[in-house]
């Protein structure tokens, strides 16, 4: 199946779009809300936009406001466990993985380490390995149960802080041990494997330890592939989470909500198979365009007519990564997925384009070994006419230093390129 490349652009336009209009300003700060229209912006949507517009190239208009906002949300202190965390608007000053694990990783991923508007990645960073479960994973905090949406949550923001964190390899196993029966991946440990979150396992083992467990990796995307329903956003076995989380130290208590997208979490998760973005990619691709409303995003799984930023993250994540296939700018052009990506210009045939790739695959031949090609020759040529005397070999070895010089820069060129 082929998706448009324009259809992508567009789609991916019209949701960056919605996402940039709908800053909300509180006083000297800003940033956004998980229901865009407000009330007041919170750290966890504010993360997650400026990640998705770095994401896209692009840069807001309001980023000191974005930053300055993060910076102020951020809990002080010296307690590790509490401080260097963010609280989202409802959990009443506590700081959680939900938000923090998504500022984490904006932080690594935009580029903002460095940055004095920003807040301390390093007590981030802290907080993330401080929150730990002894078992691995990780719940809302330290002492809640491990679940993998969250685990998987902690795990990328990790790794874009620290990579070589022994926390890491600690969360993987948490992670790998809750497998079902080495297929899907469930919502929590013993329950059955659903879409969402065996997509955002493999994405994160995609994206944490890419040669992991190959085999069972593999075996993942096969239950994925074969329990996908293309004509639903939602993952009908977990559109949303419910979980009462416990505060120790405050004693408050509340229930957090997550709602998942499925079909845009499994379609980065085929783009980015290990072999090369899978076949039904473009079908999960083109299915999630279809399913796109008129401004720019997707249906709130909650029932709720707001529109829910979590609609927007994962599908933008989605069609960003068509983008980043390294697939050449060409108006009006399809692109078939699998293993390679075959790009269609509007109106050239595939055979027409077999062709034109026959001749793209002896110039590219002849531009990689012309240099080898020519050190070759020379030495068939120069050993049979030295050991027939008719050239000395001392002259034999001159006349080889051009094709080495040659060979030599071609191939430092090719290394470098």
């Amino acid at each position: 199946m082929e998706i448009s490349l324009d259809a992508v652009r567009s789609g991916l336009d019209s949701a960056i779009s919605l996402l940039e209009r709908s800053y909300l300003a509180d006083g000297e700060v800003g940033g956004w809300y998980h229901q865009l229209s407000g009330p007041r912006p919170g750290p966890t949507a504010t993360a997650c936009t400026l990640l998705l517009l770095h994401q896209s190239g692009r840069r807001s208009a309001h980023e000191d406001q974005a930053l300055g906002l993060l910076k102020s949300r951020q809990v002080p202190g010296d307690d590790p466990v509490r401080s260097g965390g963010w609280a989202t608007n409802t959990s009443h000053g506590t700081p959680v993985l939900e938000c923090t694990a998504w500022v984490a990783r904006m932080l690594g991923e935009a580029g903002y380490l460095l940055d004095p508007r920003a807040p301390d990645a390093t007590a981030a960073l802290r907080w993330l390995v401080a929150n730990q479960n002894d078992d691995g994973g990780w719940g809302s905090l330290r002492g809640a149960t491990s679940k993998v949406w969250l685990t998987c949550l902690a795990l990328r923001g990790i790794n874009r802080l620290d990579p070589r964190s022994p926390a890491i390899a600690k969360g993987l196993d948490w992670l790998l041990a809750a497998q079902v029966d080495g297929h899907g991946f469930p919502q929590n440990p013993g329950r059955p494997a659903t879409i969402n979150h065996t997509a955002v396992a493999l994405i994160t083992i995609g994206e944490v330890a890419p040669r992991l467990e190959p085999d069972r990796v593999r075996r993942a995307y096969t239950w994925l592939v074969g329990n996908l329903d293309l004509t639903r956003i939602d993952d009908p076995d977990a559109r949303i989470e419910y979980y009462n989380v416990h505060d120790k130290v405050t004693g408050v208590q509340w229930q957090a909500t997550m709602p998942h997208y499925g079909l845009p979490m499994a379609a980065l998760a085929l783009l980015r198979h290990p072999d090369g973005p899978h076949p039904m990619a473009a079908a999960a691709i083109d299915a999630l365009l279809r399913l796109q409303l008129d401004k720019g995003h997707w249906r709130n799984v909650e029932g709720s007519a707001e529109i829910s930023i979590w609609s927007l993250v994962p599908a933008i994540e989605a069609l960003q990564a068509v983008q980043r296939l390294r697939i050449p700018d060409v108006t009006g052009a399809n692109v078939a997925l699998g293993p390679g990506v075959v790009v269609r210009p509007r109106g050239v045939t595939y055979a027409q384009l077999s062709r034109s790739r026959r001749g793209d695959v002896v110039r590219e031949v002849v531009r990689k070994w012309w240099a080898s090609a020519l050190l070759i020759l020379a030495v068939l040529v120069g050993v049979p006419l030295s050991l027939l005397q008719w050239i000395e070999w001392k002259d034999f070895g001159l006349s080889l230093i051009l094709p080495l010089v040659t060979f030599v820069a071609q191939q430092t060129w090719l290394r470098t390129r």
